[in-house]
């Protein structure tokens, strides 16, 4: 079996983090971790429990993240289509010189392009359906 070591600096946003690990050699991806809580008298019926995970990489020692593509478009994307709703409270009002701002059509053509970029991004890189980790 073929094996490689990289580093990846990780920065910890809560000192309860717990760094994901492996849990055998030549695992497709790392162990979850569980949450430690008090479930009676933290948690109330109808209350609702919600998970933000991911990992911060470092931009300084992962510059290649600034170069990506796709990260570009839709950023202008998210951008433009902020732009048109700014720019949508001021439709009908007229400029010197007769121009008129149309940020209706500004915000439908980001959105467009949002989710051609979203689609672009599942089909390039999302895991198949069937697929396993663990």
């Amino acid at each position: 079996m073929y094996t490689m070591s990289i580093e990846v600096k990780i920065k910890k946003l809560h000192p309860d983090a717990a760094i994901p690990t492996y849990a055998k050699l030549g695992d497709a991806g790392m162990d979850l971790s569980a949450v430690d809580m008090n479930w009676d008298e933290d948690m109330k019926a109808g209350d609702y429990l919600v998970f933000e995970c991911y990992s911060v990489i470092d931009p300084e020692v992962y510059t290649e993240i600034y170069n990506d593509i796709l990260l570009k478009k839709y950023f202008t994307a998210t951008v433009k289509r902020q732009w048109g709703a700014n720019l949508s409270k001021f439709e009908g009002i007229q400029l010197p010189g007769g121009v008129q701002f149309n940020g209706n059509q500004l915000f439908e053509q980001a959105q467009q392009d949002i989710e051609k970029f979203e689609e672009e991004v599942q089909l390039r890189y999302e895991l198949p359906i069937d697929f396993h980790v663990g």
